[in-house]
């Protein structure tokens, strides 16, 4: 009997003793086979020239992004509007804000939003007309307006509010919301007197900060946190 066959043979008698094959020796014929490697990814030059845009334009976006950041309110970075929110009313427990809207599930979400961060007082008004009443009536700390309403529209009432000076404060602090954010509508809105505008759907964190940055201003010329490139 050759050595080959009584190789065989001893592999034979382990693998029925014990059920398993032994281990190939490092001398053994089957080497590891080395893993498959996935060659590069090859972009053609059309492809890379439709690429070659998109990423500029998001490139762009990112750093008009860092632009507004740094160019917050007073020269702050991003802030957490909320937080300072509560700050001022923790300061001003008695802080009166009229909301103006003739839309009930609207006036119910400003509410929502502000008394999150603690304004406890609230006074409902449906349309200009009314709010006129209460700030003759409970001269509120804050204004907070829709734009649209019948028969006495928010831009109508800006002006009237700057206008009387009878009124209990006539440089009250006014944060108009609105659908409408070309700039054409944006210029009518300041020259009304207006103190910030929000657009809408109104966010928690973007009124949160235009009404912080309305209490800061108190009348001191209109601004608005809609972006400049949105407007």
């Amino acid at each position: 009997m050759s050595a080959d066959t009584n190789i065989d043979t001893d592999t034979e008698k382990k693998i029925d003793e014990s059920g398993v094959e032994p281990a190939k020796t490092a001398g053994s014929q089957s080497e590891t086979e080395a893993p498959e490697t996935t060659p590069p990814v090859s972009l053609s030059a059309d492809v890379k020239t439709k690429l070659t845009p998109i990423a500029a334009r998001a490139q762009r976006r990112m750093q008009r992004r860092k632009k507004r950041q740094s160019n917050a309110p007073g020269g702050e970075r991003q802030q957490d509007y909320t937080a300072l929110l509560t700050e001022i009313t923790n300061e001003n427990p008695d802080l009166k804000v009229l909301v103006v809207d003739d839309c009930g599930p609207t006036r119910l979400l400003v509410r929502s939003i502000l008394g999150a961060s603690g304004v406890r007082e609230f006074i409902d008004a449906s349309d200009g007309a009314d709010a006129l009443v209460a700030i003759q009536n409970n001269n509120p700390d804050l204004l907070i307006s829709d734009v649209q309403m019948m028969p006495l529209d928010g831009i109508e009432l800006s002006r009237l509010i700057r206008k009387n000076q009878r009124l209990p404060n006539p440089n009250i602090p006014i944060v108009m919301m609105t659908g409408f954010t070309e700039k054409g509508r944006i210029v009518e809105l300041r020259a009304a007197g207006l103190t910030e505008v929000v657009a809408k759907p109104i966010s928690p964190s973007m009124l949160c900060r235009n009404v912080v940055v309305a209490l800061r201003n108190q009348g001191g010329g209109a601004s608005t946190g809609i972006p400049d490139d949105k407007i």
